[in-house]
């Protein structure tokens, strides 16, 4: 029975230390709310639904350095985000539409474009 409970500590130290290891990449502004964060391959698509009744200003951002920042800047931009209701899209690194809910969602496909891994977060803009 002791050992039982010595394996279910260890167990537990060992989750508790991996969950502090992952911590975030990203922190939110105060008028932003989380929908997903994700890493998208090159030629890579990730589709995201967002539940909505009323229009959203929805944004994203990829996780690059100064330098790669300073790259992207000036393009080409690697990711695309289409909103499919609507066809409206960006090409950016950081950027975001105002979008209209279809059947009380938002629906979104993201494109990498690029040669490399990026690490996008997407966010709804809060009042």
């Amino acid at each position: 029975m002791k050992c039982r409970f010595v394996i279910l500590l260890l167990l537990v130290s060992i989750y508790s230390v991996n969950a502090v290891a992952e911590s975030k990449w990203y922190s939110l502004g105060r008028t932003e709310e989380y929908v997903s964060d994700f890493v998208i391959q090159p030629s890579g698509v990730k589709e995201i639904i967002i539940k909505a009744k009323d229009k959203l200003n929805v944004t994203f951002r990829v996780d690059v350095s100064g330098e790669q920042e300073k790259t992207l800047m000036y393009g080409p931009f690697p990711i695309e985000m289409l909103d499919v209701g609507s066809r409206k899209s960006i090409k950016t690194f950081f950027g975001g539409l105002d979008l209209v809910p279809v059947n009380g969602e938002i629906r979104l496909i993201f494109n990498n474009s690029g040669k490399k891994d990026y690490r996008v977060l997407v966010v709804k803009l809060t009042k």
